[in-house]
């Protein structure tokens, strides 16, 4: 018997000032793989880089069934970064303009019960646990970086634009990475900076500790970051974990 049901709910949203939307996300219950990417590289390269990167992290961690999780994640994320970069560097048009993404994963296995994520970038993973809310996710900025290695994450890591990775920008990455037993009711959140950019900790923990149900939680969540003034496309993943 599985003893681990999932409740999830997934949106992106172009926001209020942006003329496109350069989000993606990923909501793939049935193999417990969960995952948000922000764009970035112009027009339409983010576009195609944050989709680029949902797809093929689905279809690269779908083939290493078997492995280890924290291990099949990484490699994913790698084969995914080559992927991105590859099609932002072709060798027929040099000067093509690169194009790369963010991208925060989960994965959620029910035996053994093990939360695993990575990421690279400065999209968030949330976890609510006994109404306390922890950021999971260190950004790869100049400030996120003072807390990576096992340091606890303060809830008020300001966001930047000074991003220090991200998928497709160079051939090779290391991603930040961590791994918990999850418990019954955790709460995790996967966010791009549209929404933990505009939202402050105590009202994500309000969002995330609310009885509602899932869809209620991430739609309030995307229309608070909208009317705080949507300046940046909004994503969210909410996953709820019920024994």
């Amino acid at each position: 018997m599985n003893p681990m049901r999932l409740e999830t709910y997934a949106r992106t949203e172009t926001g209020r000032i942006r003329p496109t939307n350069q989000d993606a996300v990923g909501c793939f219950p049935e193999m417990g793989l969960f995952a948000v990417a922000d764009g970035m590289g112009g027009h339409d390269a983010g576009e195609v880089a944050s989709k680029m990167a949902i797809e093929h992290l689905r279809k690269s961690f779908g083939r290493s069934a078997g492995r280890a999780e924290e291990d099949r994640l990484v490699d994913a994320i790698a084969s995914t970064n080559n992927r991105i970069f590859v099609a932002g560097h072709p060798e027929e048009r040099p000067t093509a303009r690169p194009m790369g993404t963010t991208l925060v994963t989960l994965f959620l296995s029910a035996s053994p019960k093990r939360a695993t994520w990575a990421y690279v970038g400065d999209s968030r993973l949330y976890l609510l646990r006994k109404d306390k809310l922890t950021l999971l996710t260190a950004d790869h900025t100049r400030y996120g970086g003072k807390f990576s290695g096992g340091r606890e994450i303060p809830l008020e890591l300001p966001h930047t634009n000074e991003l220090l990775a991200a998928l497709g920008i160079d051939p090779w990455v290391e991603p930040g990475r961590g791994s918990d037993g999850w418990k019954t009711g955790d709460v995790f959140l996967l966010c791009s900076d549209g929404v933990s950019g505009l939202l402050a900790p105590d009202e994500i923990h309000a969002h995330l500790s609310s009885d509602s149900p899932i869809d209620e939680i991430g739609e309030c969540l995307i229309e608070d970051s909208l009317e705080a003034g949507g300046s940046d496309n909004a994503s969210v993943v909410v996953v709820r974990v019920r024994g």
